[in-house]
């Protein structure tokens, strides 16, 4: 059986009772060292295997004995530890582990893993100010379908809406950002791609252009999101996904930024590869093509996606899409959810 990772929950002697219950109470003449459980690891793919270690300190080991119990999925001792077997399906489990000593006293502590077979994220480019309707009709016919099918999306946010986007367009996004379902993230400040400098050369907002610049760019559209939603943008991606060395030393210099999307190897970021296609070209949704190249095996793909570029046809291959994945019982996603369930 192939072991993936550990889930560490980890037992300490410590004075201090936190988070645990007694079922008797021990007399102030014979206080012994008191335990408390923390658990880390929220992410498991199905029938994974993780070991689950108990770690505390040797005066406390003593005499000390341990159950462990969980509602889906499978437990088996392993030495002094056990080996948790994630279901075959996608889901929640609960883990629980209770500590009891001789003299009855006890801990209990659990910790809720989230069992996937497939991870999704809907990468979605270029979510501007509309003059007219503030967030475009086909923008908005995306929202709905991600509410509708009760599904995750992640929008990428052009830094420039907020500053030409008057307040009914701030407080959409607002909302969007509040919603649960959708992430806001940083594509950049101006969209600038395939601009012809001076000299005749040929660059983009994040490739081929000064490191300041890039950096400007990169900050700009997070000090909008602070001073006009009132949040923090935790992931990053380059218009046309065009990149180069400058881009990765700008975010170094940016700690907020977690992820990044189609980036350069970046640790301690978390850099999503791009693996998987709905669209072919950009702007042109195939549901035909997408199950062509579709790999379930794979832990996660990224679907690029441009609802502002779409008509009926193609919000229909859109949605055959989405009904197919569902059915495959993935788990959408969004980049910062996924850097924190894997810290």
């Amino acid at each position: 059986m192939k072991i993936t990772r550990y889930l560490r929950l980890a037992v300490l002697a410590v004075t201090v009772f936190a988070g645990c219950s007694r079922e008797v109470e021990t007399s102030n003449e014979n206080v012994r060292p008191e335990i408390v459980v923390q658990a880390y690891d929220k992410l498991m793919r199905v029938n994974e295997s993780s070991i689950i270690s108990v770690a505390m300190e040797a005066e406390a080991r003593q005499d000390i004995t341990v159950s462990w119990w969980t509602d889906n999925g499978r437990l088996d001792a392993v030495g002094s530890s056990m080996m948790y077997t994630a279901p075959d399906s996608a889901g929640i489990a609960v883990i629980k582990m209770v500590v009891r000593d001789r003299t009855h006293q006890v801990c209990s502590d659990s910790t809720i893993i989230r069992i996937y077979s497939q991870l999704v994220f809907l990468k979605a480019d270029d979510l501007d100010y509309d003059q007219v309707n503030i967030i475009s009709p086909r923008w908005q016919r995306f929202i709905g379908i991600i509410k509708k099918k009760k599904i995750k999306a992640n929008l990428g946010l052009i830094g420039t809406s907020l500053e030409k986007g008057n307040s009914d367009y701030i407080a959409a996004v607002k909302q969007l950002a509040k919603n649960g379902r959708f992430e806001i993230w940083n594509h950049g400040y101006d969209h600038v791609l395939q601009q012809v400098g001076d000299a005749g050369e040929v660059y983009s907002e994040f490739q081929n252009s000064a490191f300041a610049y890039q950096k400007d760019h990169l900050l700009r559209t997070q000090r909008l999101a602070k001073s006009k939603l009132g949040m923090v943008i935790h992931t990053f991606g380059a218009p046309g996904n065009r990149i180069d060395v400058n881009t990765k030393t700008a975010l170094d210099d940016i700690a907020d930024i977690k992820v990044w999307y189609y980036g350069l190897p970046d640790p301690p970021r978390l850099v999503l590869k791009r693996m998987g296609e709905l669209e072919f070209p950009a702007g042109n949704p195939d549901f035909e093509q997408f199950i062509a190249r579709y790999q379930p095996e794979n832990d996660y793909i990224v679907l690029q996606l441009h609802p502002n570029m779409w008509n009926d046809e193609q919000f229909a291959e859109f949605e055959k899409t989405i009904d197919f994945l569902i059915k495959q019982q993935v788990t959408f996603i969004n980049p910062y959810e996924y850097y924190q369930l894997k810290q």
